[in-house]
């Protein structure tokens, strides 16, 4: 199987409603959501505040939709179904990754598109002309970043249900770890907690505001072993 064969494949199997679903909710939260605001509070959401909410809705998304994207080809045997037609395991690696590929690239064309009716709602568009381009390079980066540990969590537990019940836990852990950091950083030292919240991590390619070299360093590690996770399970998982 050549790689735009597979693309291909990916990009056809796109055509279901939980796409279209995740598309349209994220459309319709990124405009509707400051439209209303703006509406009742007169211009409360600024460029840079509609920004900064692309990001925290798109990442959600992002997660949640792959969550379900990948996990019904375990759920409906397309998996087992592709190695008995020819796939070799690592094809099937490679499919995940085009699949989030294709939804990091649906978040941002439909980000892109969005900015010039933001800028009618908030009243022009020289304030995103403002915005540091690199936060639009975050965006594009910590979705790509959510998609592969939502990959990695679907091939642990095949399950949509159960990756999103160790998303929530993990969730949960991170608050006494951010708490931690906080006092650290109060006492007049270093949060080195951080390095163990993976979810806080990821958010600060919002903007990079925080990032240094070890911390970059730390993102790398976290998806390098997802990578090398996702694809050592799938060559030793019996489907």
């Amino acid at each position: 199987m050549t790689l735009p064969q597979m693309l291909k494949i990916e990009i056809y199997k796109l055509e279901r409603f939980d796409f279209y679903l995740f598309a349209g909710l994220y459309l319709l939260m990124i405009i509707a959501i400051p439209f209303g605001v703006n509406s009742i509070f007169g211009n409360a959401i600024s460029s840079t505040e509609s920004v900064k909410f692309m990001h925290m809705v798109s990442i959600k998304l992002m997660f949640f939709g792959t969550l379900v994207a990948v996990s019904r080809e375990y759920t409906n045997q397309v998996n087992r179904k592709r190695l008995l037609n020819g796939y070799r395991r690592h094809e099937l690696f490679l499919s995940q990754l085009i699949t989030v590929g294709l939804y990091v690239m649906a978040i941002m064309v439909l980000s892109l598109l969005s900015i010039p009716i933001l800028g009618l709602i908030i009243g022009g568009f020289s304030g995103f002309l403002d915005i540091p381009w690199f936060w639009y390079t975050g965006l594009l980066l910590s979705n790509i970043a959510w998609g592969l540990f939502a990959v990695f969590l679907v091939n642990i537990f095949k399950r949509a249900l159960w990756a999103i019940l160790v998303y929530f836990a993990i969730s949960v852990i991170e608050i006494p770890l951010k708490i931690a950091g906080q006092f650290q950083l109060a006492s007049g030292g270093k949060d080195n907690m951080v390095y163990f919240a993976q979810m806080e991590l990821f958010n600060k390619f919002q903007t990079f505001e925080g990032l240094n070299f070890t911390l970059v360093i730390a993102l790398i590690v976290y998806l390098l072993l997802y990578q090398f996770g996702s694809l050592l399970i799938i060559k030793r998982r019996d489907f």
